[in-house]
């Protein structure tokens, strides 16, 4: 369900200062899921379940990662206050979007492997507004676990 989601979610991420707010991944996973797809209706059951969830404990709103197939499918219409992260590797989404994944085969030198390939991603916008929409500082000093509550 969304909210054991949610509960295994916040078991194991801490709140956290000046962090991105928590991010959902739908993906149809599974070569079963693909071929007998859920309803829109329960995926957002279970979208609600969760969105509500990590709002009330992280204090602010989920970004949601998916793909345009499924942004079509199961997001168009619905969750406007959730920004929305696209993967999409043959063009620029058509959606309004913060940010875009835009390859899987991107190289950075000196990481654990240079010949294993990252995800490369963009931010739709500038270091200001980036700061700005997320209420995030450049200050890596207040980066710190909150108390628990």
């Amino acid at each position: 369900s969304g909210e054991t989601q949610a509960e295994n979610f916040i078991s194991i991420v801490p709140k956290q200062a000046n962090s991105l707010p928590p991010v959902l991944d739908l993906e149809l996973y599974n070569e079963e899921v693909i071929l007998n797809p859920p309803s829109k209706e329960k995926v957002h059951e279970i979208l609600d379940a969760m969105i509500e969830k990590l709002e009330e404990h992280y204090g602010v709103t989920p970004i949601i990662y998916t793909s345009s197939n499924l942004y079509i499918k199961y997001i168009l219409g619905s969750y406007s206050d959730c920004d929305i992260w696209m993967s999409n590797t043959s063009c620029e989404p058509l959606a309004d979007w913060a940010f875009w994944q835009y390859s899987f085969n991107g190289y950075l030198p000196g990481l654990w492997a240079d010949d294993i390939p990252i995800d490369l991603n963009v931010y739709n916008g500038s270091k200001e507004d980036f700061y700005k929409q997320f209420g995030l500082s450049p200050d890596f000093a207040v980066y710190r676990k909150e108390a628990s509550e």
